[in-house]
């Protein structure tokens, strides 16, 4: 097998003292996304908390896989290592915050001790992405003077992620002709496993759940995206505003903006006073 095959799902971003374990779910194929929250944690706690990431190994990238077989996986790899042994803290940013909620629920059907899901941003299933009001919220601030620069760099990450977009759902509609009992697995719950954003995710249906779920809103996304719905299905679901974008040159997870993410991951998520501020 290639090289690339034999990397492991499971990475250890900080190896901690006993106690809660935070698990990053990942964004889209890799855990550098969730590099700026490690080190702030880190920082927050004097590199205290014992924090891991998961990731895809090559074989994980097929074209589509259902977001409930790819949480049995890293459930899988996280129970042969010995982490369901900790209380766990589920974390998951933008549509990873689906497998995360995914994962989480299996883990705390399997008994492991689920202390909180924590998504960050992460729109409902099935809600609209691309609403006006949220488009104007998110497109505002680069109408003011002296954002022509910060504009340009945000039409051109949106062309380069419409395109893979497009690349994407392209190849999803030749599998679909060529065989159509590839998607034949008895779920609807699918996920986009690439490097492109997994918009497949969206067709999920979360169930419901009484687990601890705490959503990090940024301040410019549409609340019928994320809180309303959510509310519907987690009985114990707990809003945290965070000021800035989703994704874009202002962030929420974004270094300078992610301790808006970390503060309150440490101090109401752990229970523990965040130092080195």
């Amino acid at each position: 097998s290639s090289p690339s095959a034999r990397i492991d799902r499971r990475v250890v971003l900080t190896d901690g003292e006993p106690g809660p374990v935070i698990v990053h779910v990942p964004a889209w194929d890799d855990v550098f996304g969730y590099l700026p929250l490690r080190d702030a944690v880190d920082r927050l706690t004097t590199g205290a908390v014992r924090q891991l990431a998961l990731q895809h190994r090559a074989g994980d990238q097929q074209p589509i896989v259902p977001v409930d077989r790819l949480a049995e996986r890293f459930v899988a790899d996280l129970e042969s290592a010995g982490d369901l042994d900790d209380p766990l803290v589920v974390l998951g940013w933008s549509t990873s915050g689906l497998v995360a909620y995914e994962l989480a629920r299996q883990l705390h059907e399997r008994g492991a001790l689920v202390e909180a899901v924590v998504l960050v941003d992460t729109f409902f299933p099935g809600q609209e992405r691309q609403l006006w009001a949220n488009r104007l919220a998110k497109y505002a601030p680069l109408l003011k003077p002296g954002a022509f620069g910060e504009a340009v760099r945000e039409m051109r990450v949106t062309l380069r992620r419409r395109s893979r977009r497009t690349i994407a759902r392209l190849a999803r509609g030749v599998l679909r002709w060529a065989d159509p009992d590839a998607l034949a697995d008895g779920s609807t719950t699918i996920q986009q496993v690439s490097t492109a954003n997994p918009d497949e995710a969206f067709d999920s249906e979360p169930v419901p759940t009484d687990l601890r779920v705490v959503l990090l809103a940024a301040s410019t996304t549409n609340p019928r995206r994320t809180i309303e719905p959510w509310s519907a299905v987690c009985s114990r679901l707990e809003i945290v505003p965070v000021e800035g974008r989703h994704r874009g040159f202002d962030s929420i997870m974004g270094v300078d903006r992610v301790d808006q993410v970390a503060v309150p991951l440490v101090e109401s998520v752990l229970g523990r006073r965040a130092t080195g501020q």
